[in-house]
């Protein structure tokens, strides 16, 4: 999905972890940058348990380009019902190669209602030639917030 709506969502997400966790600023440096907060926010929040926070973390790693980490924090957002982890798991997966394990990923997402995966899918499909499938998914995909993105990459006109 598009790199900079997964950036502000983070953002978002962490304004408010670091807002509600406002109790533990000591135990964050003073002289500690943005990236050194959140990040710290994000650890704590994922071991104690928050999916979201798992999948802040993973979406960090995964822009810095470190995959292994990213697996671990997005598997664990993933099988605790963050659906959008799965997704972004899902692309690991293609850059590494492993197609099958990123098809059955984004049909994860897809299902558990993250169009995005269904997106990711019927791209997939759509290049293996299974076009009916891809049309069901990209039908299913290119409605509310990503009709617009459908339109810019003329998925809608896609037979």
């Amino acid at each position: 999905m598009n790199k900079l709506f997964y950036i502000f969502f983070l953002a978002f997400i962490l304004g408010a972890y670091c807002k509600a966790n406002s109790s533990h600023a000591s135990e964050v440096n003073k002289n500690s940058t943005n990236d050194e907060i959140m990040l710290f926010y994000a650890n704590k929040n994922c071991n104690d348990g928050d999916m979201n926070a798992c999948a802040i973390l993973g979406g960090i790693k995964f822009t810095e380009g470190n995959y292994t980490e990213a697996r671990v924090h997005l598997g664990k957002s993933c099988n605790g019902g963050v659906m959008m982890a799965c997704d972004n798991l899902g692309e690991i997966e293609k850059r590494k190669g492993n197609l099958n394990k990123a098809s059955a990923l984004w049909k994860k997402a897809c299902d558990g209602g993250y169009m995005g995966g269904c997106l990711q899918l019927g791209d997939m499909e759509k290049k293996k030639g299974n076009h009916k499938s891809a049309n069901a998914l990209f039908k299913k995909a290119c409605v509310d917030e990503l009709k617009e993105v459908c339109k810019k990459r003329k998925i809608l006109n896609f037979r």
